[in-house]
């Protein structure tokens, strides 16, 4: 009985933490790469070159799309583990946090230029400077899906 007890609660714990997911960022380019789909919702994600003439950046970036393609209003959200040149980045609660809230058949993408106030854009490498930190890898840790 305690057996069947421990291991109903340790399936609870589980199904109540969410699902990660790992993406390379070598494995990305220029189209858009389905990370997941779950409850008519997709996560998709793409590596673009961003060059800014009037602040002289050329930069690398790793732009996120979420596809809300249920008739229901969804609640997303996740935690991000940045890995910059095989290390984990240790980052604060604020910047690792991701919670958006997409209305039926919506779309919300980050942003190549500018502020991105949804937290769909991750800084890749500068370009033109060997050696310079790198991000390697992406996980979504915790990732929810549901409906609201």
């Amino acid at each position: 009985m305690t057996k069947v007890f421990t291991a109903l609660v340790f399936a609870l714990l589980l199904l109540g933490h969410g699902t990660s997911y790992a993406q390379k960022v070598a494995d990305l380019n220029e189209q858009w790469l389905l990370i997941t789909e779950e409850y008519g919702v997709k996560v998709f994600a793409k590596k673009l070159r961003c060059f800014d003439p009037s602040v002289g950046v050329d930069a690398n970036k790793v732009i996120l799309k979420v596809e809300n393609t249920s008739s229901s209003n969804m609640m997303v959200s996740w935690d991000y583990q940045l890995y910059h040149t095989q290390e984990v980045r240790q980052q604060g609660e604020d910047e690792s946090r991701v919670k958006l809230i997409l209305s039926p058949a919506s779309v919300l993408e980050g942003k190549p230029q500018g502020a991105d106030t949804n937290n769909l854009t991750l800084f890749h490498r500068f370009n033109g400077y060997p050696g310079s930190l790198e991000l390697t890898t992406f996980i979504f840790k915790n990732l929810t899906i549901k409906a609201i």
